[in-house]
């Protein structure tokens, strides 16, 4: 039986709702990104005008702002559980004037619409981006960005991996990050037929 006693009030109603995937969701922590590695990942997947960017787990929103309002995406939206990281990201955008460009939505990740989506970025966990993966593999179009902080996707190969101020960015451009390597064939070949 789970322990519930140091779970938050969300985390308990979902669970006893039976949703268990925002019960998972709901449980993930919220960790600041530090500006310089929010930029940083931003210059990585080459956000730009054209861009349609989303944020799984948006925190306060900061990745959404600085997408539009520094390297001028086209729209960006935020996916995000927590009412009260809503709130403030609201409050900030509208003080910015950025509401007609950056949508909030609270709701659970696996439900995120990806089929407009060019940039994707993830700061989540190894198990969270393992829940993740499969959707990504099914929905993305070809030549998606997806940018994840400190937590690679397991079984996928990298466009690239840079430290920055103590942390970890994944470069992935889908279908390459989730393609298998092509069997070469082996040189020592038995041939039984001749």
């Amino acid at each position: 039986m789970l322990d519930q006693t140091n779970l938050p009030s969300s985390a308990l109603r979902l669970s006893s709702e039976g949703r268990e995937k925002e019960f998972f969701w709901g449980c993930l922590p919220f960790v600041v990104t530090p500006p310089g590695v929010v930029r940083r990942m931003l210059e990585l997947a080459r956000v730009g005008s054209s861009d349609v960017v989303i944020d799984l787990g948006s925190g306060d929103g900061r990745v959404l702002l600085t997408a539009v309002k520094d390297f001028g995406a086209r729209m960006a939206i935020g996916y995000e559980l927590r009412e009260d990281l809503i709130k403030s990201a609201r409050e900030r955008l509208e003080s910015l004037n950025l509401q007609d460009r950056v949508m909030l939505m609270k709701g659970d990740l696996m439900d995120a619409d990806l089929s407009e989506t060019t940039v994707i970025f993830i700061y989540l966990t190894g198990t969270a981006n393992d829940r993740l993966r499969f959707k990504f593999e099914e929905e993305v179009k070809p030549g998606t960005r997806i940018v994840s902080h400190d937590f690679g996707m397991e079984g996928w190969n990298p466009a690239k991996v840079e430290s920055f101020e103590g942390h970890k960015i994944y470069l992935y451009v889908a279908p390459r990050a989730f393609e298998k390597p092509s069997q070469k064939p082996s040189k020592w070949r038995l041939k039984f037929w001749m």
